[in-house]
């Protein structure tokens, strides 16, 4: 089987949720699941070595220039069924399916999956995601065949499924729920030490701590971020903020205004989790787009793991829900007076045993396998 990656490049998110996924089913079944990540040819030659450091026979090809020529590319998926001889296949999302269909027609495939990563028509038209306009005018249509076609399919939330019945008329049970499980480099059983890596972290350490990991993109809706720090920040001084993102004009705008209380940190992937350990908070403060609202980010297992309390939005994905049913954080449905504490160790404990219960790939074993059962892969090592 082919787990077929398109448009990718190298991220936490592809080594979380797709090549340890790859890594995870190998375990499972004895069996060598191919990793095939079609990437740009900007910056080809690095991102193959970035992949190949991590799953060393992944096959990586480059792909037709452009995104309007997206479709050329199933010709070359079309000679990796060929020369590998396997005949069923996994897609990372709407257009890998796409091509994995048009594949099956020329008798090379026999079975498809869709990973359904998130609601890929709602993204595009919602947020400046590819600024092709005729992709964007065909993605609904593309989409809506890709669920209806696939022969089985993972989604990353209930209500991704949802939204598919909704708007797809989906009307099968051919599929299985996986949230974005907790990366293979993140350990449940890590303390907090001093550490001289960190000599910012350490002046804060007794403070209230809140930390933002990740992009702050369109759809990471940061005018609703900055209203909901703004008067905390106000109000208490002893309350500190940590980003964990790239370089931003609006996160140095909030550093300038609170200079004392707001930072900036970009480290690798592999030390996120030790940056984690220091905050007491994790923040998921999203707007209520259907983007958002089917998504499952790959922070909240991550946060959690570190023993983070999560702050979170109304109606993100099965999240929300999950916060108040299991009590590891706050749902903010009004951003004024709020009265944060530091997370207590008995806390830390019951947020790392969540993950351990639900985000971790172990976890989701009877899930793999009701996948596996469903695309005709029985056997488990």
């Amino acid at each position: 089987m082919i787990y077929f990656s398109f448009g990718d490049s190298p991220s936490g998110v592809l080594s979380s949720q797709a090549i340890d996924v790859v890594k995870y089913l190998r375990t499972l079944t004895g069996e060598r699941i191919r990793f095939v990540a079609f990437i740009s040819i900007r910056s080809f030659n690095k991102n193959k070595a970035l992949i190949k450091a991590e799953l060393s026979d992944a096959m990586v090809l480059p792909m037709f220039p452009k995104i309007d020529t997206w479709y050329w590319n199933r010709f070359t998926l079309a000679l990796v069924c060929l020369l590998t001889g396997e005949r069923k296949l996994i897609g990372r999302n709407v257009l890998a399916v796409q091509m994995a269909l048009a594949v099956k027609r020329m008798g090379m495939l026999k079975m498809i999956c869709l990973d359904g990563r998130g609601a890929m028509a709602a993204e595009w038209h919602e947020y400046p995601v590819v600024p092709s306009e005729k992709l964007k005018k065909n993605i609904t249509a593309l989409e809506c065949e890709a669920v209806l076609k696939a022969d089985f399919r993972i989604a990353v939330s209930q209500q991704l499924i949802n939204y598919w019945q909704t708007a797809y008329q989906y009307k099968e049970e051919k599929h299985v729920v996986i949230p974005c499980t907790l990366s293979l480099n993140f350990s449940l059983h890590a303390e907090l030490k001093t550490s001289n890596s960190f000599p910012n972290l350490e002046a804060i350490r007794n403070d209230i701590v809140l930390v933002y990991s990740g992009s702050t993109a369109g759809w990471q809706s940061f005018y609703l971020l900055e209203d909901f720090l703004t008067p905390l920040l106000s109000e208490n001084k002893k309350v500190k903020v940590i980003f964990m993102s790239g370089k931003d004009e609006k996160i140095d705008a909030l550093v300038i205004k609170f200079k004392e209380q707001v930072q900036r940190l970009w480290v690798p992937h592999d030390q996120v989790q030790q940056v984690l350990q220091y905050a007491d908070y994790g923040i998921l403060i999203r707007e209520q787009t259907v983007t958002n609202k089917v998504a499952s980010p790959t922070k909240f297992a991550e946060y959690l793991s570190a023993g983070l309390q999560v702050l979170i939005s109304p109606a993100l994905g099965d999240y929300s829900a999950f916060v108040k049913q299991q009590n590891c954080g706050r749902l903010i449905e009004n951003h004024r007076n709020i009265t944060l504490q530091k997370t207590t160790a008995t806390q830390r404990q019951h947020n790392r045993q969540l993950v351990s219960q639900y985000f971790t790939k172990a976890s989701q074993r009877e899930e793999y396998l009701k996948f596996l059962a469903g695309m005709s892969i029985v056997k488990v090592a």
